[in-house]
């Protein structure tokens, strides 16, 4: 490993598992429905980030029946276990396989994985577990860490101790919502590049990147783009170097 390379990459759990963010806005409007809370699909796209509680403390507080504290845990507890239930059952998506190939490859350059999440330990481990990656990653966050799950870095500095990465020149981390594009910035990461479908859109143009791309390949392809050379794109399967622009 050339001392270019990212001493770890730091990915956050659903850009691991899926491609898009519907399941996630589904199974939250499904536990806010319940209870006859409004759930629209461009609050939650925003709110995605931050802790079930904290998502639906703020929809509670947008509506006009605010939820007293009784009412809140149930319906994070009712999501919570919504989420298990999703991410226990096996995933078969496009995503998750191209994650394991590119998770495979990294192990084998010596390259450390942190995931972040803004789930519970347990809900994290399920899925981890479910999709057969909990033994590809070095270590991962958790909601339960109490640590904040915002725009202040402590879970890429948590991610870093628990890796023995000292120095945020060799931290890549990657990311497809604003909380995670300012987090890195914050953390001070060498490559803090935003995974977006839209990324053309000038939405984007207010969050601090050093890249923007298309998904998760092209985040690898941009990594390794001067410090790796034409092995490690054939090993990704970029056949042509112009299809990541």
């Amino acid at each position: 490993m050339t001392t270019n390379l990212p001493q770890i990459i730091i990915i956050p759990l659903f850009d691991l598992l899926l491609s898009d963010a519907k399941p996630i806005v589904s199974i939250f409007q499904q536990g806010l429905k319940e209870k006859g809370l409004p759930g629209d699909e461009w609050v939650l796209a925003e709110l995605i980030g931050r802790t079930v509680p904290e998502v639906v403390s703020t929809l509670c507080q947008r509506s006009d029946s605010p939820c007293n504290e009784a009412t809140l845990a149930e319906i994070s507890a009712n999501i919570r276990h919504q989420f298990n239930a999703y991410l226990g059952s096996p995933i078969n998506s496009p995503q998750l396989k191209e994650a394991e190939h590119l998770l495979q490859v990294l192990n084998s350059k010596g390259i450390k994985i942190g995931v972040t999440s803004w789930l519970s330990q347990e809900t994290t481990e399920i899925a981890l577990k479910s999709a057969n990656l909990f033994d590809r990653i070095d270590a991962f966050t958790h909601s339960d860490s109490k640590q904040a799950q915002g725009t202040l870095p402590d879970v890429i500095f948590s991610l870093m101790r628990k890796a023995g990465v000292t120095n945020a020149d060799r931290v890549a981390n990657l990311g497809s919502t604003k909380f995670d594009i300012l987090r890195g910035y914050h953390a001070q990461c060498q490559w803090n590049i935003l995974m977006a479908a839209d990324k053309s859109n000038v939405r984007w143009n207010a969050y601090p990147s050093t890249a923007v791309v298309s998904n998760l390949q092209e985040a690898m392809a941009e990594l390794f783009l001067k410090s790796a050379g034409p092995d490690f794109y054939k090993i990704l399967n970029l056949r042509n170097r112009k299809n990541r622009k």
